[in-house]
């Protein structure tokens, strides 16, 4: 599997724990989700979500599955705009934001 080199040093954190970890890794508590973009390399698909979280919105970086990114912010526009920062950051390591063509 591919590494998001660039994209995971906007990674934060740890996982929470106590109290609070309910808040932030209860899927069930999801809002509408909302899928921002999508990022190909390769056989590895990578792709961003946005939705409302207690504490504002959430931006969620999913590759081949697996959550490996989650951010935070006070509102959408923020969301959005780390967002955009995370998929500038993988066209810039080689993340292509199309689907490659099938071979005829």
């Amino acid at each position: 599997m591919k590494s998001l080199s660039r994209v995971n040093d906007h990674a934060l954190g740890g996982l929470p724990s106590g109290d609070v970890a309910g808040l932030f890794l209860d899927d069930s508590r999801r809002s509408m989700v909302e899928r921002v973009w999508s990022l190909r390399k390769a056989e590895d698909l990578v792709h961003a979500e946005t939705n409302e979280h207690p504490l504002g919105y959430e931006v969620r970086v999913y590759m081949n599955g697996s959550c490996r990114i989650s951010l935070v912010g006070p509102t959408r526009e923020q969301a959005e705009l780390d967002a955009e920062g995370l998929r500038r950051a993988g066209l810039a390591d080689g993340w292509a934001d199309r689907s490659p063509v099938p071979n005829e």
